[in-house]
């Protein structure tokens, strides 16, 4: 018999803290590729979303933050948005489901010295 699936969802079998690094993801197919990169690996301009994220013995990846160029503080979207934020490795392809996410972040993040867009 299958173990009952709990909504507390442990953390990722073998989450490594170094796995948990800060991220640069692009917006609107501004990376080519279109691939999450590790934060220090790559100028993060305000085409990109910053992920800030830290490692946490319960959740594996927990997401501390967003931050994009040039804007006031950024939204944290929806607990099950985060949830891909939390698996997500620098490497992977932005998915569908993560562009959504990260649309959101940009519509609700206003500019510095301005309104929201």
């Amino acid at each position: 018999p299958k173990a009952e699936i709990h909504d507390e969802s442990p953390p990722e079998e073998g989450v490594q803290p170094q796995e948990c690094v800060n991220l640069c993801i692009p917006l609107d197919g501004h990376g080519t590729p279109d691939e999450v990169k590790k934060l220090e690996d790559v100028e993060c301009t305000d085409q990109f979303v910053q992920v800030y994220r830290t490692f946490d013995q319960d959740k594996g990846c927990d997401v501390k933050g967003f931050h994009i160029e040039g804007r006031a503080t950024c939204p944290s979207p929806t607990e099950d948005k985060l949830a891909l934020f939390r698996k997500l490795k620098a490497g992977d392809a932005v998915s569908g489901e993560l562009m959504q996410a990260l649309e959101w972040i940009d519509k609700n993040s206003p500019r510095e010295g301005g309104e929201a867009a």
